[in-house]
């Protein structure tokens, strides 16, 4: 249940005073989510007009909306890889699915007969390579990399419920839990991947999934890696290496300085 559902869910007596203070919450609530739904729309047309139609209606136009942890830059590009790789063949995979805003965001863009493949260990944070994930931003203020071991896990049904709010069934996704390694990725990945969002905060299992999808993507698919040069320097290291060990597999684009980076095979 979100925010503004908890607050709609009303005390059964409240007094008057008690009362006009909850309709008033509910009500900025509302406007709130008005305001980012409109913002959303007016960004995705000046996206558009520089970068053509992306010929997405607006069930993932909202979709985009509820992003979170990931911007609405980033989710525009997103969309945007999607459109560029309609003819090419493979599956979608998002490695790290935190909350599964972003699955959801896919699973209602995504058309047979492609099927959409989600990772995560759903126990938080793996342990930080030792000498490779330096810490950038501390952004919970722990002090070191090691004190975020076991941070931001969140239950596979609350992804579950993601999926099933844009539509009923299994048969078109399949969600891998455990830890994202090399050896796991040999047995629990597609034959093909035209799309991957890597979102994994961490050296050694980003430098894993983008190795595997040098044998695995197409000519024309795309990668997007989020957190490029912010909370661990890992994510860097890894894409730097990848592109150094493979030179012509792929070409990058660093939209903004953002905080994530577009791999196209090449």
């Amino acid at each position: 249940m979100n925010l503004l559902s908890r607050f709609r869910k009303a005390p059964p007596v409240l007094s008057d005073t008690l009362q006009a203070e909850y309709d008033m919450r509910v009500a900025e609530l509302e406007e709130q989510k008005n305001i980012r739904s409109s913002n959303t729309y007016e960004f995705m047309r000046l996206f558009e007009h520089l970068h053509g139609p992306l010929n997405f209606d607006g069930h993932v136009i909202a979709r985009l909306a509820r992003l979170t942890g990931t911007s609405l830059l980033e989710g525009a590009y997103i969309l945007k890889a999607l459109r560029d790789t309609q003819a090419v063949a493979g599956d979608w995979c998002e490695y790290g699915v935190a909350t599964g805003r972003t699955s959801a965001l896919l699973a209602q863009a995504i058309k047979p007969p492609r099927k959409l493949w989600l990772y995560d260990s759903f126990e938080g944070l793996p342990a930080p390579h030792a000498s490779k994930d330096v810490l950038i931003t501390d952004l919970y203020n722990k002090g070191s990399m090691e004190a975020y071991q076991g941070m931001l896990s969140f239950p596979e049904q609350i992804v579950r419920g993601e999926l099933a709010s844009v539509r009923p069934g299994d048969d078109w996704f399949r969600i891998t839990k455990g830890w994202i390694t090399a050896e796991s990725l040999k047995t629990t990945s597609p034959a093909q991947i035209a799309f991957a969002y890597l979102d994994m905060d961490f050296y050694q299992s980003t430098l894993d999934v983008l190795l595997m999808l040098v044998e695995l993507m197409p000519k024309g698919g795309v990668a997007i890696v989020d957190d490029y040069g912010q909370f661990s320097e890992g994510v860097r290291i890894a894409v730097s290496e990848i592109m150094e060990a493979h030179p012509g597999a792929w070409s990058l684009e660093h939209p903004f300085t953002s905080k994530f980076v577009v791999l196209t095979r090449c």
